[in-house]
């Protein structure tokens, strides 16, 4: 692979794309030069075909029948979820450590409490789907509605009861990428790590702390991955 940027050529045998929100975007920058296929569901597909660089690699030895073909990178699109966050405020907080509830169906891990260096209690996220035609994470406003504010009390009450009424106030949001939408009938696993194959992976915060694990395992690919 050759990485081409500020005037410079890098060549490499894997890429690590961690752009974030926008890793899907940097990942179709480089699957344009590979013959990557499109898997959003909405747009084409190229035919896959191998560069002449790559149909020179295939070619096997005289009487040796040749190798199976690399399967073709497979470029995926994001979607995002938004996470809200409430603030306890008026009410004196009776946690000294997080907690967290059960994991949501939904895709998070559910209303849990976290306490800042301040030791001020913050309750969330939330998971508030961003409508699958939105493919620009800038687009995406960032205010907390107000009128969340019923489900999180719904949901902090299930492990303190005593929460009083108006104790919560909205404070901030963030957005997690996703390979998946609710909405979205095109819900296909991800393709899985292989030599000479190229993954999509949209990492949160857990797959942080497992970094060198996860980086072993990708420097096992040819190709590139994007977190």
């Amino acid at each position: 692979i050759v990485v081409r940027a500020g005037g410079m050529d890098l060549r490499c045998d894997s890429v690590v794309n961690c752009a974030g929100l926008f890793a899907d975007r940097v990942a179709s920058w480089i699957l344009d030069g590979e013959g990557g296929t499109n898997d959003d569901g909405n747009g084409t597909s190229n035919d896959g075909s191998l560069t002449p660089e790559e149909e020179e690699e295939e070619e096997a030895p005289t009487g040796v029948a040749p190798p199976r073909p690399r399967p073709r990178p497979r470029r995926r699109r994001q979607y995002f979820a938004k996470g809200n966050y409430y603030r306890l405020d008026g009410q004196k907080s009776p946690f000294s450590h997080l907690v967290y509830p059960v994991p949501e169906r939904a895709g998070g891990l559910g209303v849990h409490v976290t306490l800042d260096l301040g030791g001020n209690v913050r309750f969330g996220p939330d998971v508030e789907w961003i409508d699958r035609s939105i493919h620009d994470p800038d687009a995406i406003d960032l205010r907390v509605d107000a009128r969340r504010s019923e489900a999180f009390y719904d949901e902090v009450r299930k492990y303190w009861p005593r929460l009083r009424d108006g104790a919560l106030m909205p404070d901030y949001s963030g957005i997690r990428p996703k390979l998946v939408h609710p909405n979205n009938n095109n819900n296909a696993p991800a393709p899985g790590p292989g030599p000479g194959s190229a993954a999509n992976v949209s990492s949160s915060w857990k797959e942080t702390t497992r970094c060198i694990y996860i980086g072993t395992r990708k420097s096992r690919c040819r190709r590139m991955w994007h977190c």
